[in-house]
């Protein structure tokens, strides 16, 4: 059952067969037996050399692979249905937590912002999962490329083209919730649902880039919980920009959480109309109650004291298309990094 070598190496080892015998063996060897074979015409063969198959087309070669991550995406819920289904929990039980903030009054303002933090905070941090299934998948990546199957365009519109859809469905799982319990602005909801998938696209760029920037997909893990913790205390609800360090200010004016929260605040309360504030005020009571404003513009202006980054005069979808530049910038580093560890 063994191979030929192993038999070759039996009967030709001192240290398994006599002296004597393997003597015999290399005696009846022809020395020349090649040498009888020089000059001789080798004879004629009629048969043809298989001909070289044309490389498919970088079309092809997506629709392929686009095939591909759709099963596998279906048959693996860790990359996306789990996470639509903890979306959908989770902002359940925030919104159910934040069961108040349904009463346009003033002091309901801060409340509602805090639970749209909320609502892309958790499914964010919830890509941390994929890092290990992007790792496992740039590996077979890495195989089946030096194989000549594919290239790394193929590759990546085949992996953006499944991702995207399937981000928009976990931003419309994550705000069903706080549609359904809260209440936000009808009128900006499709904003809001853009905003958030906004966010959702940046953090799951970068899910994928950190997983293949590091040999381990552990690494890579920790890399994305330290960088979403940073996005979290710069994202305008936690930390005063005017009292951050000069040298890390300019993380807040960058940060995807911020200006894709800034965003869905102004879509959700230039619609909005909050009670217990008159027409000048008059209904406030006395201070420390908080008495922003009637108009959801008014109410951003004067939030500045407490949440200095919102205000009336923020472009929300300016802001939805920086955090999306952010994401391509993600991609296209994630491209280099590919593209050089062929």
């Amino acid at each position: 059952g063994g191979s030929l070598a192993e038999y070759l190496l039996d009967v030709t080892n001192p240290d398994f067969t006599e002296a004597a015998q393997i003597e015999v063996i290399l005696s009846a060897w022809k020395s020349n037996a090649l040498e009888d074979h020089i000059g001789v015409e080798p004879p004629h063969i009629d048969a043809e050399l298989p001909r070289t198959l044309a490389r498919r087309s970088v079309g092809t070669q997506f629709a392929i692979l686009l095939k591909r991550l759709a099963k596998m995406t279906l048959r693996d819920p860790t990359l996306y249905s789990a996470r639509w289904a903890f979306a959908l929990l989770a902002c359940t039980v925030f919104a159910v937590t934040y069961f108040r903030a349904r009463e346009r009054v003033q002091s309901q303002v801060i409340p509602r912002i805090f639970l749209l933090v909320w609502s892309f905070g958790a499914p964010a941090f919830m890509s941390v999962v994929v890092i290990a299934v992007y790792s496992s998948d740039f590996h077979v990546y890495l195989k089946e490329v030096r194989n000549g199957q594919y290239g790394p365009v193929a590759y990546m519109f085949a992996q953006k083209a499944i991702m995207v859809p399937c981000l928009l469905g976990l931003s419309l799982f994550a705000l069903l919730p706080l549609y359904a319990v809260v209440g936000y602005s009808w009128q900006g909801a499709l904003g809001i649902w853009l905003a958030h998938a906004a966010v959702m696209l940046f953090s799951e760029c970068l899910a994928q880039l950190l997983a293949v920037c590091f040999g381990h997909f552990l690494i890579g893990m920790v890399a994305y919980v330290g960088i979403s913790f940073v996005l979290y205390l710069h994202c305008g609800t936690l930390v005063d920009v005017s009292s951050v360090v000069l040298p890390l200010r300019w993380i807040h004016h960058v940060d995807p959480w911020n200006l894709g929260l800034r965003a869905m605040v102004r879509f959700d309360f230039e619609h909005q109309v909050f009670q217990g504030f008159g027409g000048h005020g008059e209904l406030c009571g006395r201070a420390p109650r908080l008495c922003l404003g009637r108009d959801g513009a008014d109410v951003l202006d004067n939030l500045g004291f407490a949440l200095s980054g919102f205000s009336a005069d923020v472009h929300p979808w300016a802001n939805i298309g920086r955090v999306v530049g952010l994401a391509l910038a993600l991609t296209a580093v994630q491209y280099v990094v590919v593209v050089r560890a062929r």
